[in-house]
């Protein structure tokens, strides 16, 4: 049941899991470290941060996961352990947040519409950075979209013709109700 769970699991969460998890199954293994413990989480933790040069997030959120996720079905927890609690703890107050990513601007938006040739595949992907930076959208949420989601009207009272999105379903929508943004 676990390998048939695991094999139909959100394939974005596998892609993120899997290159830590398999380092933390090689740290263990090359330093003969009970996989189990608590004591070996703290050490990757540790080795991601002075040796791999990990960032924040990652040794504080993600390789943690991916490590829980390992034992998910067997009853252990050595990340919920104090001594790894207390490691993510010491890791946050030695390193900076992530500056997170640039928004895209207007003026780059601008060059790639000038820079774009007339293929089907540069005037699409052009199209979802525009529907994304005008709409404030998600990737997943411009990706998602289909024929009868988007449409245009005449606005009267800004005298000129609106194009509409409705977006079914949205990270940030947390009842799912959609929301029609123009």
């Amino acid at each position: 049941m676990e390998a048939w769970i695991r094999s139909n699991g959100v394939a974005n969460t596998k892609a993120t899991y899997k290159p830590y998890s398999r380092q933390y199954l090689e740290y263990c293994n090359t330093w003969d470290l009970s996989e189990e413990s608590p004591v070996s989480v703290s050490l990757f933790l540790r080795f991601g941060l002075e040796e791999k040069g990990w960032g924040r997030s990652t040794l504080t959120s993600v390789a943690p996961a991916a490590i829980a996720d390992l034992f998910r079905f067997r009853g252990v927890e050595p990340t919920k352990d104090p001594l790894v609690l207390a490691t993510k703890k010491v890791i946050v107050g030695m390193t900076k947040p992530s500056k997170g990513k640039r928004p895209l601007s207007r003026k780059q938006l601008e060059r790639m519409v000038g820079a774009a040739e007339p293929k089907a595949i540069d005037i699409r992907d052009i199209l979802m950075f525009i529907l994304m930076f005008g709409g404030f959208l998600r990737q997943s949420e411009v990706v998602g979209l289909r024929k009868t989601q988007v449409w245009v009207e005449f606005d009267e009272e800004l005298e000129r013709e609106v194009l509409y999105m409705y977006i079914d379903m949205s990270k940030t929508d947390q009842e799912k109700t959609g929301r029609r943004s123009y």
